[in-house]
């Protein structure tokens, strides 16, 4: 989907001169964007003790 607009909106060598050296950027971006998300969400499991029950 995003390489066929971007294919739309620059054209064929557009989308090679511009987009394709952009791509392992836009990657890493998101790879970075996913961890800190899940790092995010975990932390309130980790910090957040839960009691078995029956223990006093």
């Amino acid at each position: 989907m995003c390489n066929e607009a971007v294919l739309l909106l620059l054209g064929t060598s557009g989308a090679l001169t511009i987009w394709a050296p952009l791509q392992p950027v836009v990657a890493l971006l998101s790879i970075a964007l996913l961890v800190a998300a899940a790092v995010r969400r975990l932390v309130g499991e980790i910090d957040c003790p839960v009691g078995l029950p029956g223990s006093s």
